[in-house]
Formats: structure tokens, C-alpha cells, sequence
């Protein structure tokens, strides 16, 4: 129940017209989560995360209620309130640097409620956020922009003290939101959403299903290491940017933070194939594993913006 009216309610919230409305399907999302993470089991640990999750969000929730009454129902152009309102979608994403919260909630979260947190419920939060952008400058777009360049720099510096895959996947959470902003604005955001959707979804099903023997080859693919999913389309952004004259000081940030970003990846893929041979020496990989690391290698197919 809690999952559907999750789902729901970020597609009403992509769907309405009136910003309170979208504001309340927002919360509704929010408060689903919360009832996700309780519904699973509580523990102390748990119950710590859960509420850092449910005041950072509420936080985030009365700044965008204030900033969008003024912007989208009252017609301010003031700074201030446009401002104010980005601050608190790139809260709501976990974006730098609004990121603090993030790695303490995501990788204490149950493994079921994990897809809904990073995948589903950056919805509204990302449309509304790439369309604010336009309301801004040029000159105020290109600091916006750095503020994703440096969510995904720091994503691969976080991603160097993970201890395991839901750490991982915690720190490339705050460059994955980073990628995602980058992609409204220099071309095609719902290819490269479809895209991360894919892989997270066979990561967390794969975690779920304890299919130890797969999780190596699908955290390659959430990597964006050629030739898996996520490849063509963070290639895609690259050479948009340098298209539109992005300047190299930034371009180079996000070129090292993905050397970064793979050999973690490499890394952590490596460490759970190696445990997996030690903990499950007979595993094999079912008929199902196989159509699944056959969906991570999708991205030969799906190339078609080059």
C-alpha cells in the first residue's frame, strides 16, 4: 500500500497544476517513506534515520511551500525566494552542499524501501528543480551548475569510505542526483532517468534476492562503465557540455570524479565476487540472473542520441 501511494503521488506531483497541490502530494511521498521504513521493522538505528529523514524533508518542505507561493502563485521575480526554493529541492535530492544527510539515512535504510528513496521520490523534486533553473540568469544557471559538478565530485570522494554496497549506493546517490539535474539541462533528463531507474532496480532486486554472484556485474553497470546502461547517457551529457562551451574548470572536476566513481565500483565489485566465492562457493546463476545482466548491457542498444 505504502509503495503505491509513494509512486502515485510523485506522478500527481509531476502531473498538477497548482504548486500547493504539488506540494502536498510531495509530503504525502515523504510521509509514505517514512511509513515503508516502519512497516519493514523497527530498531533503534532505524528509528534514527527514519527521523533525521522526516526533518530534513520537513525542513526542505516548508522552504519550497514559502519559496513556491511567492515564485509560481504570486509571480515574484525576488532572488530571495527563487533561492529559497532551489535550496530546498536540492535539499530534498541531497545535493551539495544540502548533503549532509544523506550516507546517515540511505544506508540504514531497508533494502526494500531503498529504490523508492533514491529513485522515485526525486521526482517532483528534479522536474521542479530543472524548471526553477530557468528562471534564473545565465550568469546564476552557471553557479547552479557547479553545485551539481561538485555534488558529483564529492560523491566519488564520499563513495571511497564505503564499507558496502547500500554505502555505496548512498554516496553515488548525491552524484546520480547531480547527473540527473546536469541532464535537464543540457538535453535528454527522462533517458537518463529511464536509464539510472533500470539499474538501481536490478541492483535492489539482486540485493533482495541475495543473488551474491550478480551484484558485482550490476553495480558495474550503475557505475556507467562502458558498454553497461548508464554509459551512453553520461556520455551524452559530457559532450553536451563541451557543445555548449562548459568551461574545462568544471568539465575537469566531473571527468576525475568518474575515474573516482569506477574504481570504487571495481573495487566493491571485486570484494563481493570474491566473498560470494568464499560464502556461496555453489551458486550459479539462474535463468532469471541471466535476463537481468542481459538489462544491464541494454546500453549497447540504447545509443540513440549519438
Amino acid at each position: 500500500m505504502y509503495y503505491s501511494l509513494n509512486l502515485v503521488s510523485q506522478i500527481l506531483a509531476c502531473s498538477l497544476s497548482s504548486w500547493v497541490s504539488v506540494w502536498i502530494t510531495m509530503e504525502i511521498s515523504t510521509f509514505s517513506v517514512l511509513a515503508m521504513i516502519h512497516s519493514v521493522g523497527v530498531s533503534t538505528i532505524r528509528f534514527s534515520s527514519s527521523a533525521s529523514y522526516f526533518i530534513i524533508q520537513s525542513v526542505a518542505g516548508i522552504g519550497a511551500l514559502i519559496g513556491g507561493v511567492f515564485i509560481f502563485d504570486l509571480g515574484s521575480e525576488t532572488l530571495l525566494f527563487k533561492v529559497l526554493f532551489v535550496s530546498s529541492m536540492m535539499i530534498k535530492l541531497g545535493l551539495v552542499p544540502t548533503h549532509f544527510w544523506v550516507m546517515h539515512v540511505f544506508s540504514t535504510t531497508p533494502i526494500s524501501c531503498l529504490l523508492f528513496i533514491m529513485v522515485v521520490n526525486k521526482l517532483a523534486p528534479l522536474m521542479l528543480l530543472n524548471t526553477s533553473i530557468l528562471l534564473f540568469s545565465k550568469p546564476q544557471t552557471v553557479i547552479i551548475m557547479s553545485f551539481m559538478v561538485f555534488s558529483i565530485l564529492i560523491s566519488s570522494f564520499l563513495s571511497l569510505s564505503a564499507m558496502s554496497v547500500t554505502e555505496l549506493l548512498a554516496a553515488s546517490s548525491v552524484g546520480q542526483s547531480g547527473w540527473m539535474v546536469l541532464s535537464g539541462i543540457f538535453g535528454q533528463p527522462i533517458f537518463y532517468l529511464s536509464c539510472y531507474a533500470m539499474s538501481m532496480v536490478l541492483v535492489i532486486m539482486a540485493l533482495h534476492m541475495k543473488q551474491m554472484r550478480l551484484i558485482p556485474l550490476l553495480l558495474l553497470s550503475l557505475s556507467g562503465l562502458p558498454p553497461f546502461l548508464l554509459f551512453s547517457p553520461k556520455v551524452f551529457i559530457l559532450l553536451n557540455m563541451t557543445i555548449n562551451n562548459f568551461s574545462f574548470y568544471l568539465l575537469f572536476p566531473i571527468l576525475f570524479s568518474v575515474v573516482v566513481s569506477l574504481y570504487m565500483y571495481v573495487k566493491m565489485s571485486l570484494h563481493v565476487y570474491l566473498v560470494s566465492k568464499q560464502t556461496y562457493p555453489t551458486e550459479t546463476y539462474s535463468a532469471f540472473s541471466l535476463i537481468m545482466v542481459s538489462m544491464s548491457l541494454i546500453g549497447l542498444l540504447v545509443m540513440y542520441p549519438f
